[in-house]
């Protein structure tokens, strides 16, 4: 896992604030449910978060739209959503993910992301 310095931390979530992001949860039993869909620890019922009996564990995927001005740790953790372009593709919705589940859970417990379109 790349480590990021507090601030370019800081500086991304700053960035996806103003840019917008979408951020989707998988998982088998129920660990990082109310977690990931709410501030208070009330589950909330969320399209963006899946309950799938056949998952080996939880993953979590946040998407946005673009990657320009990142630091450079923040790039070297972007994957490509499935057919959708990534950097030298389209800047549509779920253009560009990233899939670091301990990472974005740092967002989650550090800095107040939760499950949702933003």
């Amino acid at each position: 896992m790349n480590t990021l310095t507090a601030q370019e931390i800081q500086d991304f979530v700053n960035y996806l604030k103003v840019t917008g992001y979408t951020f989707e949860v998988e998982e088998a039993n129920d660990k990082y449910k109310k977690l990931v869909t709410s501030l208070d620890g009330t589950f909330k019922s969320n399209s963006h978060y899946y309950r799938i009996t056949n998952k080996w564990g939880c993953e979590c995927r946040l998407y946005f739209y673009n990657f320009e001005n990142l630091p450079e740790p923040i790039k070297n953790k972007l994957v490509s959503a499935y057919y959708f372009g990534g950097p030298n593709g389209s800047s549509g919705p779920y253009t560009i993910r990233i899939n670091d589940t301990e990472f974005i859970l740092n967002l989650v417990r550090n800095y107040n992301f939760r499950t949702g379109a933003y």
